[in-house]
């Protein structure tokens, strides 16, 4: 991590005890300090029936009379119906308040404000619904999260058996899990699908698994037959944009969309009927059955663009269910496009290594510094903050930052020696002697992860008009990747080309001293680029529940170039080193902009959801964009204006 980068804070991450993760925490931890009173408290009202009141101390009693409980019809009468008494009890062993409870449940406070982040359930049929069909979603939903966070904090236990999947990792209704390795045979599921080949997501998933097929892209086929050595009778490539149905899910179709995430990365479409409730959530969808077919879309990991909302079966079409990567769902993060990026960066390497400089257009004297500072400084503060939504001021994981367990940080082994000197110039025509004289004496090392990065790597090599070069196992993945351009670019050659591919971990300057010193007499410098999800922390004041059409004027005005890339403070004339602010996950600004975009009834949130603060959170802004969407639409507006189908 270059000098110039504070370290990121890394609690709160989506799976307790792996290295390996990329979703950032957290945004604030709950408070660690509770008085033993309110823990009493909470404690005593774990057992008791939120719809009828009636004390049930064993959990999956609780549960079944809960359930019970809600699906009981209405009655018209200003309370709520008197719990069954018969129908649903075990005849042998009625419910008892001391019944003995081996397992106890977290505390479910009654206090805590719903509606949550998201509903467990598609939304009902057209119509107005009563208020009491309200209340009994919500209910679901507050269980729904409690097992969910039970199950997480938990985990399995000595004899317990496997860990339980929480209710987000299988689709509402259908026998379908994403994402969801690490909970091994899932009951009811028979289809595995698995986003990309980062190893947060693909977590327990190795040589032995054998509970399901798995439906993913080539790319990422590819990657964990290589590295996972994944029995390829499992493993199941679709092709993107084509509607496949899925054997044994009663019929469901899926088709593949490109994420703009890393190499092979999709999202995840479904259409089809609710058929089952699989899983191991205790709440039961009541469209099981039914006739309607719903449209479910699971986002993975991604960097959301206009494209995916002019997509062909996004725009138009409604979607009941979208499962959102709300890894940057906070107004912190402000990171400029990413194709600005890669733009910035392939014009700054042509100019410091070719010794040229693109044509610009003319600029008032000062806009390119208020330009970079609307990027890393926020505006001042217009509104107030509403009562509880108050942000720390702590640095998040970096979602970017994962443990690369196939390409690891250390630098290569030092490089033979050139099997032979470096032939001499050749005669040169006029056209090529107005050239610079030694273009070839600045190597540019370009750190990636495992899987990831790879537009800033073409973009640059590209601009120089050279091969890539990297160790046997990066390019072992590489080719595993569906890019016969950036095949075409790949050599073995270090000292035929400009452009090395390295570790993340390699870009600093002592380690590119070393690396530097294996080209002694062709390479006198070091141009290098870490390009990394980047971290923003607002000053104190900073409006955090802005306006949410004033988060689309705000950061549509704003570009990036190579005058905002600085260089880090280690950095000299010879190691010319450069942070890049470069992400694979959506900017808030990002998902602002696709939520508007899309016709969606429900937003399920799939990354910083282990505490009811953060959850609360992200639930206001689901709030602020479904108001803004209707009105939008109402006023004859679809999807946010876009400069181009790469970026709003």
């Amino acid at each position: 991590m270059g000098d110039d980068e504070l370290v990121p804070d890394e609690g709160g991450v989506e799976f307790e005890g792996d290295d390996d993760v990329e979703e950032i925490g957290d945004f604030e931890q709950d408070a660690a300090d509770v008085d033993s009173e309110s823990q009493d408290g909470a404690a005593a009202r774990t057992s008791g029936c939120p719809i009828c009141g009636a004390i049930i101390e064993d959990l999956a009693k609780l549960q079944l009379h809960v359930n019970a409980c809600l699906d009981t019809p209405p009655v018209a009468s200003s309370s709520f119906p008197p719990a069954p008494k018969t129908r649903y009890q075990p005849k042998q062993k009625p419910i008892s308040a001391r019944s003995p409870s081996p397992l106890k449940p977290l505390p479910i406070d009654p206090s805590y404000t719903l509606p949550s982040p998201s509903s467990t359930l598609a939304p009902p049929p057209r119509g107005n619904p009563s208020a009491f069909s309200v209340l009994m979603s919500q209910n679901k939903d507050h269980l729904a999260w409690a097992a969910a966070e039970q199950h997480e904090v938990r985990g399995p236990r000595s004899g317990a058996g496997r860990r339980k999947a929480p209710f987000y990792k299988v689709m509402q209704g259908m026998p379908i899990a994403v994402d969801a390795f690490r909970y091994g045979k899932i009951p009811g599921v028979t289809a595995y699908c698995l986003t990309h080949a980062h190893s947060d997501h693909y977590t327990n998933l190795s040589s032995s698994w054998k509970h399901g097929p798995i439906y993913c892209s080539s790319t990422t086929a590819n990657l964990i037959k290589l590295n996972l050595s994944v029995a390829p009778e499992y493993v199941h490539p679709l092709p993107l944009n084509t509607p496949t149905t899925l054997p044994n899910t009663g019929g469901v179709q899926v088709i593949l969309l490109e994420a703009n995430h890393c190499p092979g990365s999709v999202l995840f479409l479904f259409i089809g009927r609710q058929t089952v409730n699989a899983g191991d959530s205790p709440i039961s969808s009541p469209f099981v059955g039914s006739q309607r077919t719903f449209r479910y879309l699971h986002c993975g990991d991604f960097r959301a663009c206009p494209a995916h909302a002019l997509h062909p079966e996004i725009k138009g079409k409604k979607l009941d269910l979208v499962y959102l990567d709300t890894t940057y769902l906070n107004p912190r993060y402000c990171f400029p496009p990413q194709r600005q990026v890669v733009d910035a960066c392939a014009s700054l390497a042509k100019r410091m290594v070719l010794g040229t400089e693109e044509e610009k257009e003319d600029k008032p004297k000062g806009v390119t510094q208020s330009v970079l500072r609307g990027w890393f400084k926020a505006e001042p503060k217009e509104e107030a903050v509403e009562p509880g939504l108050e942000i720390e001021e702590e640095l998040a994981l970096d979602p970017e930052e994962e443990l690369d367990v196939t390409f690891n940080g250390d630098l290569p082994p030092p490089l033979p020696p050139p099997p032979k000197p470096l032939p001499a110039p050749h005669p040169t025509s006029a056209a090529e002697e107005s050239k610079p004289s030694t273009p070839g004496k600045t190597l540019v090392a370009i750190g990636t992860y495992s899987i990831g990065k790879e537009r800033i790597v073409k973009a640059i090599a590209l601009a120089l008009g050279s091969k890539i070069y990297c160790d046997a196992r990066k390019r072992g993945l590489l080719l595993a990747q569906d890019d016969p351009e950036l095949h075409s670019l790949l050599t073995t050659d270090p000292y035929s080309c400009q452009v090395h591919l390295l570790p993340l971990q390699s870009i600093t300057v002592d380690r590119m001293q070393d690396y530097l010193e294996q080209f002694k007499g062709l390479f006198d410098r070091v141009l290098g680029f870490r390009p990394t999800g980047w971290t923003y922390v607002p000053p104190a004041g900073m409006d955090v529940m802005p306006d949410v059409s004033r988060v689309i004027v705000r950061d549509q005005k704003r570009v990036f170039d190579e005058t905002a890339l600085k260089p880090t403070r280690a950095a000299s004339q010879k190691y010319m080193l450069y942070g890049v602010p470069y992400s694979e996950h959506s900017s808030f600004f990002e998902l602002t902009c696709f939520a508007l975009s899309v016709d969606v009834g429900k937003i399920i949130a799939t990354v910083n959801v282990h505490s009811a603060s953060s959850r609360g959170k992200m639930q206001k802004w689901f709030e602020k964009w479904d108001v803004e969407r209707k009105r939008r639409r109402n006023a004859g507006h679809e999807v946010v204006q876009y400069r181009t189908v790469d970026y709003w």
